[in-house]
Order: structure tokens, then sequence, then C-alpha cells
């Protein structure tokens, strides 16, 4: 997954976004939580899961962190594939589920917005 994530940093830094390594963000409960890849600028922190195909199980373990942690949270899904009850508990969290290409278009589509 250094792959993804590399490809995401890259994406990010281009609109002043920092990854934070390890990518772990320290949540309200003290709990230390573990995500796939997290960026941060002054404002905003933004973490990211990355599951080959997203069942509801995986969302729910994702929402716990993001519940906990407050950052805005985003589901990669490495295959695009994710089951028709994920979609709806994600949809439900708010918290989209996207491809790699649909993260690092997020980021492209900032820079646009801030030229």
């Amino acid at each position: 997954m250094e792959f993804e994530s590399l490809v995401l940093e890259v994406a990010a830094s281009k609109v002043g976004f920092k990854a934070s390594k390890p990518p772990i963000i320290r949540g309200a409960s003290g709990v230390d939580h573990k995500f796939s890849f997290v960026v941060s600028d002054k404002d905003t922190t933004i973490a990211f899961d990355y599951y080959d195909e997203v069942n509801e199980t995986d969302i729910i373990k994702s929402y716990i962190k993001l519940y906990d942690t407050g950052a805005k949270m985003s589901i990669v899904s490495l295959t695009g594939r994710s089951t028709s009850k994920a979609q709806a508990l994600a949809h439900e969290y708010n918290m989209p589920i996207t491809t790699l290409e649909g993260a690092k278009r997020y980021f492209e589509q900032r820079v646009v917005q801030t030229n």
C-alpha cells in the first residue's frame, strides 16, 4: 500500500497538505488510531482507510476512528468494489467510498479551486 500512499502524498502536497508518518491520530479517548494514510494542513486533517473490497464491517471500523479523532474520513476501495450495505452505511455516516483515482482527483480539484 506504499504506492497508493505515495500517489496521494504527491497530489496532496501540491495543495499544501503534509503527510503524517506514521499515519496515526490520537483520538479524544486517548487511543491512537492507525489509518492507511493521513494528511493535514493548518485547518484540516483528512484520513484514508484502504480496503480491497469494502463491506459494512470496514465502514464501522473506520467510523469508530472518525468519531474519536474528528478527522475528515474517506474510504478507498482499491478494487473499486463495495457491497450495497457498505455503500448505504457509508452514506449514512457521511464517509465517501472512492477509488484511489477518485481520492487523487479530490486533491487535484483543490489545485484548480485555489488558482
